[in-house]
């Protein structure tokens, strides 16, 4: 990477065994010397909220900038969180405690994280995105399974365990050198979304990235609202209406992984408001339902979105249908009971359902259709795909 000293890249490394943990100021040269540039750590939980924020806080006190973009890089899952640590009996981040984290290093939100980025599987829902409106402006997330072709597969892949140092990311290689001081967060969150999707190992696989304003988080909430008032008004004609359209909107892979199936709990959200307005003729559900597509849209929420459908050649080849992503998903389980469900439903992981009433909506419904609950299931994240690029040196026998 082309050095820059317009920006600095600090990174928070633990790999997946004990006493691998480390802090790294990023050399262009790759040439580490500990305790200048080189920090080790011991073990450390990632799935501990104090390790986020004391990594934010001495990143800020030791690094000061105008501006400041955080990736998360690792497992994750919308509903359940993300950073699972493998040597601290599988802790993790919870969406609850992501959210805490960030209210404590930014102090309630006094400044905020120009773009933060969760590079990590399903979780770029609206739910995320209304958890963290008040500590970031910017979110750069994908909807369905991430690729393990960014941060968190260069800092693996580079025998950091060893510990020479740790390269730096194909993203980053590419957007890091164009930063100066008239680059917008805005601009950077755009940059890295795009950088991802044209990831050449990536071309040809089917995937999703977008970059949101979380500015206009509350506005989209408003929306939903009206949309979930106007569902729950009507529910006693249309529910067998609402059931056809959940079935025909775009799924993400959260549940029996690798697949896209009904039994996924996250559908689009724009595609759903697009399909209500095919299925369900009710003035009213129509109104709203366009509501929702323009506060995506036109409201400015969604300000990058990339997707491809395609194979995914893991043990058998898979299609993934990700035609109708567009940008941002929310929880629509095909029945209630899960513990995905009932912490949903009960406030116990969403700022969004103690401020909405979608979750109102989610009740309702599954209450008048009289589906059968499911038995509390508890689903793990998936693990990150990767691709299958192969470079063959030339190999010479002397």
């Amino acid at each position: 990477m082309q050095p820059n000293p317009n920006v600095n890249i600090v990174v928070l490394f633990d790999g997946d065994r004990t006493n691998d943990s480390w802090r790294f100021l990023v050399q262009p040269g790759g040439q580490y010397t500990l305790g200048v540039n080189k920090w080790y750590l011991g073990e450390v939980n990632m799935g501990d909220p104090q390790t986020l924020i004391d990594f934010i806080t001495w990143t800020r006190a030791n690094y000061p900038a105008q501006h400041y973009y955080l990736s998360i890089a690792d497992h994750g899952r919308g509903t359940s969180g993300v950073a699972w640590d493998d040597t601290n009996g599988k802790d993790y981040l919870t969406v609850a405690e992501l959210r805490s984290a960030f209210n404590i290093a930014t102090n309630s939100g006094t400044w905020k994280i120009d773009a933060l980025h969760f590079d990590a599987c399903l979780m770029g829902m609206f739910e995320n995105a209304y958890q963290v409106k008040d500590y970031a402006n910017y979110l750069v997330a994908s909807e369905n399974l991430g690729w393990s072709v960014f941060a968190y597969d260069a800092y693996t892949r580079t025998g950091v365990r060893g510990i020479s140092g740790a390269n730096t990311p194909y993203e980053f290689a590419r957007v890091v050198p164009k930063v100066n001081a008239s680059t917008t967060p805005r601009q950077l969150a755009t940059d890295i979304a795009n950088a991802y999707f044209t990831h050449p190992a990536l071309q040809g696989y089917p995937r999703t990235i977008s970059a949101l304003d979380l500015s206009q988080t509350t506005n989209v909430r408003v929306a939903l609202d009206a949309l979930a008032t106007a569902l729950r008004n009507n529910l006693g004609t249309i529910k067998t209406y609402v059931q056809n359209t959940r079935n025909a909107t775009q799924k993400f892979d959260s549940r029996d992984y690798y697949k896209i199936t009904p039994e996924d709990e996250y559908v689009d959200l724009y595609h759903l408001a697009a399909q209500l307005k095919i299925y369900v003729s009710n003035v009213d559900v129509q109104t709203a339902a366009q509501g929702v597509m323009n506060a995506l849209t036109t409201g400015g929420f969604v300000i990058a979105e990339h997707h491809a459908s395609g194979m995914w050649g893991g043990d058998t080849e898979l299609y993934w249908d990700l035609d109708n992503a567009h940008g941002v998903s929310v929880y629509f389980p095909p029945r209630s009971g899960s513990g995905d469900y009932t912490r949903y439903t009960t406030h116990q992981s969403f700022r969004l359902t103690s401020e909405s009433v979608w979750d109102e909506f989610l009740a309702d419904y599954f209450g008048l259709m009289g589906l059968p609950p499911e038995n509390g299931t508890e689903v793990l994240p998936p693990a990150m795909p990767r691709s299958s690029l192969f470079f063959f040196l030339p190999y010479t026998k002397k």
